[in-house]
């Protein structure tokens, strides 16, 4: 029978970084408590609709009734950098620097109290970015910009939950304790 277990570990510290973890690790695995699993499935979430538990659920579902496998499905460190997941976007001053630079260099410099101080939240990000796009439409009008010009952004991401992207060992550090 198709049986699912939820579970929470200590994981490892970033000692490259020398970073105490804040958040236990969480995992879940699937599999028929009535046969014998022939191998793990280790399913490993990515940007798309792999993300959404209805669709992940059932696809280990099949896996495990179809080709007798378990399935493990962990919710590794900074899984929370998708916005899905609890990230939020922000405008640092790098990025703020990225953009009113960009726009020096297409003669459509920014006013000068046009970004306030410090960080920008999400909120405030959209309403700089919807600013700066009317802008962009209004010179495209004017043929002051090709139609089909684009201008390059940068915004930030800040993970749910304290995390940092780190390249992928410390999400590979929390699969290997999951299957452990």
């Amino acid at each position: 029978m198709y049986k699912s277990i939820e579970q929470s570990i200590q994981s490892t510290d970033d000692i490259e970084c020398d970073i105490k973890r804040k958040n236990e690790l969480k995992f879940k695995l699937n599999f028929d408590d009535e046969k014998p699993a022939k191998a793990l499935f280790v399913f490993i979430a990515g940007l798309g609709e792999d993300n959404n538990e209805g669709y992940k659920e059932k696809i280990s579902q099949f896996l495990v009734e179809e080709y007798q496998v378990a399935v493990l499905m962990v919710d590794y460190f900074a899984i929370g950098l998708r916005p899905q997941n609890g990230a939020k976007f922000y405008m640092s001053e790098v990025d703020k620097e990225i953009l009113s630079k960009a726009c020096e260099n297409i003669n459509m410099p920014l006013p000068k109290d046009f970004l306030p101080a410090g960080e920008l939240n999400q909120q405030q990000s959209y309403a700089v970015c919807m600013a700066v796009n009317t802008a962009l439409q209004n010179a495209k009008k004017q043929a002051f910009l090709p139609p089909r010009f684009k201008l390059d952004l940068s915004i930030s991401v800040a993970p749910a939950n304290d995390e940092y992207l780190n390249f992928g060992v410390m999400q590979a550090i929390d699969i290997i304790n999951a299957i452990l």
